[in-house]
């Protein structure tokens, strides 16, 4: 399981949703203090699978926000990989600082049959 870290004061997580079709789907979480916090602050995002980089296959999505008792920016992002290894690293970036997570794709959801 992936542990958030703090980035430039912020904690962070990835999350790998997916690894299907030779495209890697997840998200990054980071918590923010108010939902406009990254709008001027560049939040770059790097993955790895088998060791090897892979190409961004989409542009990540702009940053929505989820507030509970904290608030919290959301960004989709889609990675391309034609050889369908299993993402290994996740590395994000933002204000200079930088902090790499070990990464696994998220077991799928059980489907829960309609009765």
């Amino acid at each position: 399981m992936t542990t958030s870290q703090l980035i430039a004061g912020r904690w962070v997580l990835p999350t790998v949703e997916s690894n299907q079709d030779g495209t890697v789907r997840m998200h990054v979480s980071v918590s923010v203090d108010s939902a406009d916090a990254l709008a001027d602050i560049p939040v770059e995002v790097g993955l790895s699978a088998a060791g090897q980089p892979l190409d961004l296959a989409e542009a990540p999505s702009s940053w929505y926000y989820l507030e509970t008792l904290a608030i919290t920016a959301v960004s989709d992002l889609a990675f391309a990989n034609p050889a369908g290894a299993d993402p290994d690293a996740c590395t994000v970036t933002m204000q200079g600082e930088s902090a790499t997570f070990e990464v696994t794709v998220r077991p799928a959801e059980p489907e829960i049959p309609m009765v």
